[in-house]
């Protein structure tokens, strides 16, 4: 397990040491791990194992501690009864509201986009609101 500042918890299954193959022909120790995400093959009977290293934990971590900013500001931004319609990556969209100016819903997304997190005090965050007629960048 891997716990995350806000105390998510990213899992990976039936971690082990095992010998694997190098790509230059040597058989070294390394963590391994089963691929949650994927499937066996046809005809396989077992799960398909991964190698972890430190790279690719410290990714694993900080996209999911971004995953979790992310999902912070959906539930802030629905407590201000602000409706996403779409969110990609550290980006999200909103619809003008019924009754409220533009203006004023980015004004809105914009103090709640950049508050701090309760479980991340000093993190910086710095989040941009563009008032557009249509999606763009």
């Amino acid at each position: 397990f891997c716990e995350l500042p806000d105390e998510r918890l990213l899992t990976y299954p039936d971690c082990r040491i095992e010998h694997v193959d190098t790509p230059w022909g040597e058989s070294r120790p390394a963590l391994t791990c089963l691929r949650a995400a994927f499937t066996p093959k046809v005809g396989e009977a077992q799960w398909p194992r991964s190698s972890l290293w430190g790279g690719l934990l410290f990714e694993n971590a900080v996209q999911g501690t971004a995953a979790s900013v992310l999902r912070d500001a959906l539930r802030e931004l629905q407590k201000w009864n602000h409706t996403a319609v779409l969110h990609v990556h550290d980006e999200i969209v909103l619809e003008e509201q019924a009754g409220m100016k533009a203006s004023e819903v980015a004004e809105s997304f914009w103090n709640i986009m950049n508050s701090e997190l309760s479980w991340a005090p000093g993190l910086p965050l710095k989040a941009e609101v563009k008032i557009l007629e249509r999606f763009g960048k």
